[in-house]
């Protein structure tokens, strides 16, 4: 599980916004107060993007497509950067590459990617005081292609040095790019009525963190989140997105 750095909740307070859904007791009576953790474990099949005339949710913004769930990223911004600046996950994930993204932990950052650090899915943090809202801190990291052209190494490189990818050695004269980020949203119930028309051949694994910390009732109660249906469905249009991420034993995604 990812440890939050203090840069991480610095970025993740600055850019969560909306309203939470509702926690709720069931049978509640008196009882003494616990912290739980819970790991729940989704696939990602597909991404969309909010249209930009989209009216319920934020113009533009990359969604997930899940098995169980429905994730609108809403802001991303980097975490090994002083740049301020919103990132725009898709235009990243939609890059034209001869390879997938790999997935790591923070631990990346100011180090080279290794296989230790390699992420088996993408991690997903629910706000405790906001269930309704995630946020996932990640590193995407790039390794360079030494099987394609060095014309071709060196425009894939363009392309990622245009979106403020870092460059980091990984031994034996070869390079990675990377980039660390904190992304925020909000995630909905997937419907069992909305069927995707785009899946991926292999799916995206998804880990979901849930810390609560909550009373725990004295007899036949039982505490849950209630998260809200996805109803936007003709706000977002599918993305035809074909290497997306790799994680472990995962190298991408195809169409």
């Amino acid at each position: 599980m990812i440890h939050p750095t203090p840069l991480f909740v610095a970025f993740t307070a600055l850019l969560l916004n909306g309203c939470a859904t509702i926690a709720l007791w069931d049978e509640y009576d008196s009882g003494k107060t616990t912290v739980e953790t819970h790991e729940e474990q989704d696939n990602v099949v597909g991404f969309a993007r909010v249209k930009a005339g989209g009216d319920k949710l934020p113009p533009n913004s990359l969604v997930m497509l899940g098995e169980h769930y429905v994730y609108v990223l809403k802001n991303a911004a980097r975490l090994d950067s002083n740049d301020k600046k919103a990132v725009d996950l898709a235009a990243i994930l939609n890059m034209k590459l001869s390879q997938a993204f790999e997935l790591h932990t923070l631990s990346v950052m100011g180090n080279q990617p290794s296989a230790t650090s390699r992420l088996s899915s993408f991690p997903i943090q629910p706000n405790s005081s906001m269930p309704s809202q995630f946020s996932s801190a990640f590193c995407l990291s790039y390794p360079e292609n030494m099987q394609l052209s060095a014309v071709e190494r060196r425009r894939e490189q363009a392309e990622l040095d245009k979106l403020a990818f870092r460059t980091v050695q990984t031994g034996k004269g070869a390079t990675a790019r990377v980039q660390c980020l904190v992304a925020v949203g909000e995630w909905y119930t997937k419907p069992s009525s909305l069927q995707y028309d785009y899946r991926f051949e292999t799916p995206l694994p998804i880990s979901i963190y849930t810390t609560t910390t909550h009373r725990t009732p004295a007899r036949g109660g039982v505490w849950r989140t209630l998260l809200t249906p996805f109803t936007a469905v003709v706000d977002i249009v599918t993305l035809p997105i074909t290497l997306p991420l790799g994680v472990m034993a995962l190298r991408g995604l195809t169409k």
